[in-house]
């Protein structure tokens, strides 16, 4: 049995539930440089990002994913750091254009 010594922030049950991210991040800032990629790619004309009013949100996106545009994804690694974690992989950011890249790539058969 490994030796393991209590540690106060390694929780379970309700409090076990842990999340990993390299930074911070809006969705505004995940779609421009979605964007950004799409358009050095030559895939659309413009990298601008535009806003979709609300009463035309609906029938573009369909539930429960438009509720997610408006919001941040605020999910932090404090309570794993606490416990000595360090993130080691790429931010959303930095890995965006290999997701964009693969993406593509899946739909191009």
């Amino acid at each position: 049995k490994p030796d393991v010594k209590p540690n106060p922030y390694l929780t379970t049950g309700r409090e076990g539930y842990y999340f990993v991210e390299n930074g911070r991040n809006t969705w505004r800032e995940i779609f421009e440089k979605v964007s950004e990629i799409l358009h050095k790619k030559g895939y659309i004309q413009s990298s601008k990002v535009a806003s979709i009013p609300d009463d035309e949100i609906n029938t573009v996106f369909p539930e429960p994913f438009r509720w997610f545009l408006g919001t941040q994804s605020n999910a932090t690694a404090q309570r794993l750091r606490k416990l000595g974690w360090k993130p080691y992989r790429p931010s959303v950011l930095d890995a965006i254009e290999q997701e964009v890249d693969a993406t593509i790539s899946e739909n191009k058969n």
